[in-house]
């Protein structure tokens, strides 16, 4: 087919049996790459200008050469991609949000597109949540999308977040209960201390001063040091969990590198993990590599599972009929370490958050200020 030029730049037309009509093409580069647009069956001028005024607006807002159909399963698998990618997220970071986003939104929401995801669906479907979930479980399920929604309009795939704002209502299901008394704490302490192996009462120890279950099981000897009064600093730097049991070489995130200094009885339970993995270690003959020197080893000389801690709190709560999980524990250091006076910042920077009002939701510390935190947080529970 002949296309002849107009008067206007990017207007031709061509001849047809019912006459004459107009075609539209419009050259671009898009991302280093040079494209092309074109609509055609135009009838009338005015009809072609119209056109070309939106593919420019098209182009100058950036809404060419980016795909606006892609359903919801589809910029999933492309958000969590990048995010990995990135480093943004580690891979149990990856585990915890994929399993957030099967298990709670891929069957409603995976197979529509982005553009026709419905505000009244969406309203009903938070309702329906809160009937099954605490509150605050639906309040994570609904961040959880709005952050892959948000990253599509940010990238161009979509115009807006319509859902954006939905009220969340209170719901019929009670929250998890995550405190324990001062009593409850002692008396459930001593129950383990009688009950666990020592190794795992060591590790478990050190859940009190506020880390991590991964935390705990990704120290290593090179992460230990003593302080002028001869108690233990340890700076945390990596950690392990049952998916990443061979340490994923960093922290929830950056900001979550940080000291914690132990008390005179918790420098002993990491002296005495630091000589028992030597042992089996020299007995073994086995030779780590310093970043890979995990102390949470067994007598075989592999890493324990991270699960096995919660098989042994569970064990020291059936017996004392207290519930207490190891992620309770950093909930009792920062309540207790409220109580007693640790300034909210130098809490907060203790738990490795990365913003004061994280540690609001538990209800820049370097070694010498680890220490005050600890201090501070055990005149309140000896």
């Amino acid at each position: 087919m002949k296309y002849t030029k107009t008067k206007y730049p990017n207007i031709y037309f061509y001849e047809t049996t019912k006459g004459k009509r107009y075609y539209v093409r419009r050259s671009f580069f898009f991302q280093g790459k040079k494209k092309e647009i074109t609509k055609s069956g135009l009838s009338t001028i005015p009809q072609a200008r119209a056109a070309l005024t939106e593919i420019e607006r098209q182009i100058n807002e950036q809404e060419l050469g980016i795909n606006t159909q892609l359903t919801v399963d589809q910029y999933w698998e492309i958000f969590s991609a990048k995010r990995l990618s990135t480093g943004r997220w580690h891979e149990s970071s990856y585990y915890l949000y994929d399993s957030m986003y099967r298990n709670h939104i891929k069957d409603e929401f995976g197979f529509i597109k982005l553009k026709n995801l419905d505000r009244n669906s969406y309203e009903v479907f938070i309702a329906n949540k809160l009937k099954k979930h605490t509150r605050h479980t639906v309040h994570t399920i609904n961040s959880s999308f709005m952050a892959i929604l948000n990253d599509a309009v940010k990238n161009g795939n979509l115009a807006g977040n319509r859902l954006k704002g939905i009220y969340i209502g209170e719901s019929a299901i009670p929250a998890n209960n995550k405190k324990i008394t001062l009593e409850q704490f002692k008396e459930w302490m001593d129950k383990a201390n009688e009950i666990m192996p020592k190794k795992f009462f060591a590790l478990t120890y050190m859940t009190i001063f506020g880390l991590r279950r991964g935390e705990v099981f990704g120290l290593r000897p090179m992460d230990v040091t003593k302080n002028e009064h001869g108690r233990a600093v340890l700076k945390l730097k990596d950690s392990r969990s049952n998916r990443t049991l061979n340490g994923k070489g960093g922290l929830k995130t950056k900001d979550s590198e940080r000291y914690v200094c132990l008390d005179d009885v918790g420098t002993d339970y990491i002296d005495y993990l630091i000589d028992e993995a030597d042992r089996i270690k020299r007995n073994l003959g086995i030779i780590k590599e310093q970043k890979k020197d995990y102390l949470s080893i067994n007598e075989k000389g592999l890493l324990i599972n991270p699960n096995q801690m919660n098989k042994q709190f569970g064990l020291v709560s059936e017996a004392i009929g207290i519930y207490v999980t190891p992620h309770m524990m950093r909930h009792f250091f920062t309540t207790q370490s409220i109580i007693a006076g640790v300034p909210m910042e130098q809490l907060s920077q203790a738990l490795g958050h990365t913003k004061i009002y994280m540690t609001d939701r538990y209800n820049q510390v370097e070694d010498e200020l680890a220490e005050a935190t600890t201090d501070m947080f055990l005149t309140r529970i000896r």
